[in-house]
């Protein structure tokens, strides 16, 4: 996959992070996820790609808390805003000073619905902000359910934006 996203010059590869499966066993996987950063780190410098890993909505899965991003060493980070709102660790994940990458949607804060922008519970404008604290020129990416609220949340985020532009 790696070898043919090359051919297109992507400006990220986004990965998730694996799960844990059973808290006997968290130690074991985070051995066996530093072992696939490893891993990951040699394919981004051999196809010369970017690769982030992102934070996840579940807490059998890894990187749902900020202090988790220290296992994704030399890797990027990819802030998926929804999954962050889900944990109720947006706020926190806002403070990373390493935000590579955004995957940006609205939810209620308990499912994963990918909702437009303002259709959901999540302050779009403190998340801007805590964004462009860190990086002023952040990649940021719509992941939408619904088609038809592309052109809407196109509009709002560019509302929001300029309003903290230089």
């Amino acid at each position: 996959t790696l070898k043919s996203s090359s051919e297109l010059n992507p400006v990220m590869f986004v990965v998730h992070p694996g799960m844990i499966a059973g808290k006997h066993l968290k130690e074991d996987n985070a051995k066996a996820l530093k072992k696939s950063v490893t891993y990951l780190n040699k394919l981004s410098e051999e196809y010369s790609i970017p690769i982030a890993l992102e934070n996840m909505p579940l807490k059998f899965l890894f990187l749902t808390k900020p202090e988790e991003i220290e296992l994704i060493d030399g890797l990027k980070f990819c802030l998926d805003v929804g999954h962050a709102n889900i944990t109720k660790k947006l706020d926190e994940f806002l403070l990373v000073e390493r935000i590579d990458h955004v995957h940006l949607h609205d939810n209620g804060g308990n499912v994963d619905e990918h909702l437009g922008i303002g259709k959901g519970k999540i302050d779009m404008k403190k998340v801007f902000r805590g964004i462009y604290n860190h990086n002023p020129k952040p990649n940021i990416i719509l992941e939408l359910a619904n088609g038809d609220d592309v052109d809407p949340s196109i509009k709002k985020i560019s509302e929001i934006s300029h309003s903290f532009e230089c």
